[in-house]
């Protein structure tokens, strides 16, 4: 489970999260749910507010999305609420310990947080686990910045 001090940054930063999201951000959600594809079960690992599960919502079978912060959980059910989506279910997890058996998914997404995590390999060996034989893995991160090695970096990869 992430640290304290983590914890308590993203619950401060919950109430007013949707309001960092810009359209570049929305483009790569986008894009990200575009690169799943159709699927019956998708894992959303760090939901956040349930950007992400929320687009999943409209062209898979059930989406299951979790974030360690219980603000965040609360944010994306009330959005879910509003939009109607009945295929998502939000829970409060650690990305370290995913209470789901092997093989379950047909999908699991981590966007944007691989970089914030404090093991990032034990997330990453737990979708795995997760996901079945063939299954996708997809785990962008928005960069954005002015200096040289950013900009290289965002043009590494920007999706086709």
């Amino acid at each position: 489970m992430a640290s304290g001090e983590n914890r308590a940054f993203w619950q401060k930063v919950a109430p007013g999260y949707d309001d960092l999201v810009d359209d570049d951000y929305m483009t790569l959600v986008r894009r990200t749910v575009k690169d799943v594809g159709p699927a019956d079960r998708v894992l959303d690992v760090a939901t956040g507010t349930g950007l992400v599960a929320l687009e999943l919502s409209r062209q898979v079978g059930n989406v299951e999305a979790i974030d360690f912060v219980e603000e965040m959980i609360a944010a994306a059910c009330l959005k879910a609420e509003e939009q109607g989506a009945s295929n998502v279910n939000f829970s409060t997890s650690s990305a370290y310990d995913l209470n789901f058996q092997d093989h379950s998914f047909d999908a699991v997404i981590i966007l944007n947080a691989l970089h914030v995590m404090k093991t990032p390999k034990q997330a990453l060996l737990e979708s795995n686990r997760v996901l079945k034989p063939g299954g996708r893995l997809v785990c962008p991160t928005f960069c954005r910045g002015k200096t040289t090695d950013v900009k290289k970096v965002q043009k590494i990869s920007e999706f086709q």
